[in-house]
């Protein structure tokens, strides 16, 4: 269930498997296109990260409907091909089905080729063998993430109706699911450990909530080559966050600053049940979540619980202003690097809200307790 949950949070703008800046060879690749029912000129566009940027590109088709992109990339990297710029311009379309003007493809050296047959349906994307790989692997799982869809949607209506009953009962489902999932990609994994797309199936599988126990083997079957990429690297680095941060470890120790530029440590919690809460005044689910966070707090403060925030914002004004709005009557600490918190670092945050209950001794006994499932957890070990 806490895929599900974690569905809704925020997603940092980073793809676990997309590469950060550094010094590495790029490729070069073409991408061809056709648009035959292209009576006037029609602008596409691609969206995707290379070398710690965000790359936006558009290509308009010629009189015969044929467009063209070109760049480099140092692997291959996933990618959205839009038939629009800008999220308003979705109402322009009737749109066929759960598509959405948006496809995701993998862009690798070498050249892909995209046919639009109906500017309403989903387009045909091949050519790369990161991309046949792509198509080999969105078969094998096309049963189970439809239901997943739909269950996702089901879920969404029962917490909009706050049907806790329906919604814990969906969960359950959603466990099946992605267990069957899981083992989709670990039979994928296993029999093809050269992959070019074995990150992007690994990060498919665990999602931002890392399990090492589910993410180790899957990374340690991998061939070399594949874990030495930019986006192998990368997962190694997150992976080796991820069993820092499992449940049972000790806390990683840390200090930050509060509004008046006093540090605050973890450490001086310690005594205490804490639970260390990743949020921002921007982040419209942690700010859903936040009043179940205010009645944890209230329900366990005097029974030895409290809360540490820590806040993913850049603006003071409006982080400290959400917390007076939401009531967040505990202590609250930011350096104010957005993304780039120190100690979301630290503890592998790709996603908000996140948090870690930390128990008296300083260890870590719950991660990503959110709603009923915190009050339970709290219930058990102050009650």
């Amino acid at each position: 269930m806490k895929k599900l949950i974690l569905a809704g949070a925020l997603l940092a703008p980073l793809a676990l498997f997309a590469q950060e800046k550094e010094a590495v060879k790029e490729y070069p690749f073409t991408i061809e296109g056709t648009y035959a029912k292209a009576a006037t000129p029609t602008t596409f566009y691609i969206r995707y990260r290379n070398s710690g940027k965000n790359v936006i590109d558009s290509a308009k088709t010629d009189a015969s409907g044929k467009f063209t992109f070109k760049g480099e990339v140092a692997e291959p990297t996933m990618a959205n091909f839009l038939v629009w710029k800008d999220q308003s311009e979705i109402e322009n379309f009737n749109f066929e089905g759960n598509y959405k003007g948006v496809s995701q493809f993998f862009i690798d050296k070498g050249q892909t080729k995209i046919n639009v047959g109906d500017i309403t349906k989903e387009p045909t994307i091949t050519g790369t063998p990161a991309q046949q790989e792509l198509l080999k692997l969105n078969d094998m799982t096309a049963d189970v993430q439809k239901q997943i869809a739909e269950l996702t949607q089901e879920y969404y209506k029962a917490r909009s109706e706050k049907n806790t009953q329906k919604m814990e009962e969906l969960g359950n489902q959603y466990d099946k699911l992605d267990a069957q999932q899981v083992e989709i990609y670990k039979q994928y994994l296993a029999k093809n450990p050269k992959s070019p797309i074995g990150i992007y199936a690994i990060s498919t599988a665990v999602g931002y909530d890392i399990d090492p126990a589910v993410a180790e083997p899957l990374y340690n079957n991998l061939a070399d080559a594949v874990k030495a990429s930019p986006s192998g690297v990368a997962f190694g680095k997150k992976l080796e966050i991820a069993k820092k941060t499992a449940v049972g470890q000790p806390a990683i120790q840390f200090s930050q600053s509060d509004k008046d530029g006093n540090a605050v440590s973890l450490a001086s919690f310690k005594g205490k049940y804490v639970l260390v809460d990743f949020w921002a005044s921007w982040c419209g689910p942690c700010r859903q979540e936040n009043p179940n966070v205010v009645k944890a707090f209230n329900t366990y403060k005097d029974k030895g619980f409290t809360v540490f925030g820590i806040s993913l914002d850049e603006n003071k004004d409006k982080w400290l202003a959400a917390v007076e709005k939401d009531g967040l009557a505990w202590t609250q600490v930011s350096d104010l690097k957005g993304w780039k918190n120190e100690v979301a670092g630290l503890y592998g945050v790709n996603a908000i809200p996140q948090n870690f209950l930390i128990d008296p001794s300083g260890k870590i006994i719950g991660k990503n307790l959110r709603g009923e499932a915190l009050e339970k957890k709290l219930a058990e070990v102050l009650n």
